[in-house]
């Protein structure tokens, strides 16, 4: 929308944006394209004019834009690598995170997925970036907690299955409202089971009953 807007004035904006790693950065520069691309630093950044996106949640008029960002990962994706086959069955692991929305026995619930088919991907360490969009791209299921690495969820086809797990004290809708975005079908499991409480609902740690899990997802029809 922004690379429309400037060819019609004849310009092009310089884009600010904050970046964390390398696979956030090459994202941007694929979204951005002849646009110059800006990592701006903890600091007062001073412009002319700023030109800054509306809501993009589900009920927004702009909820089109965020397909479109997606529809052109995904075609970046396959201009690089030519025809993808990722996996059908994903879980969205956070073995990275510490003790961020930990699960204390994420390894035991990744082995009984693992056992259903699931690949375990780590989102930004087990793959570089455009193998990483790819694995994504011919998912059926993905199945993962809440947080940053579930965002992959949008490389996947529409009418393919999503399930959130969530914790009990952190309620975040922006994964089902993406899904509703992308027709992705969305389905949640709430953690009830808080074993290291905390002020910070970050820094909670959770049980979670793999068996019964597993036993909700053949109920779903899903495995």
């Amino acid at each position: 929308m922004l690379r429309d807007h400037a060819r019609e004035l004849g310009r092009k904006f310089p884009i600010l944006t904050k970046m964390y790693d390398a696979f956030q950065h090459e994202s941007g520069q694929v979204i951005s394209g002849d646009m110059p691309l800006i990592q701006i630093e903890n600091r007062l950044t001073t412009v002319g004019r700023l030109h800054f996106p509306s809501s993009l949640r589900g009920n927004s008029p702009y909820s089109w834009a965020v397909r479109g960002v997606f529809e052109e990962l995904r075609a970046y994706t396959r201009r690089k690598l030519g025809d993808v086959t990722g996996a059908e069955r994903i879980y969205v692991a956070r073995f990275d995170a510490g003790t961020r929305r930990h699960i204390v026995n994420e390894s035991d619930l990744a082995t009984a997925l693992e056992a259903k088919g699931f690949q375990i991907v780590v989102p930004g360490q087990s793959q570089d970036y455009l193998t990483e969009m790819a694995t994504f791209m011919n998912a059926k299921l993905i199945v993962g907690l809440t947080g940053a690495g579930l965002t992959n969820l949008a490389f996947a086809p529409s009418g393919s299955n999503v399930v959130e797990l969530i914790p009990d004290n952190y309620r975040n809708d922006c994964y089902m409202l993406l899904c509703n975005i992308l027709g992705i079908n969305y389905a949640v499991d709430v953690l009830y089971d808080m074993v290291s409480e905390n002020p910070d609902p970050h820094q909670c740690e959770w049980r979670i009953d793999v068996d019964a899990f597993v036993a909700y997802l053949s109920a779903l029809n899903l495995i």
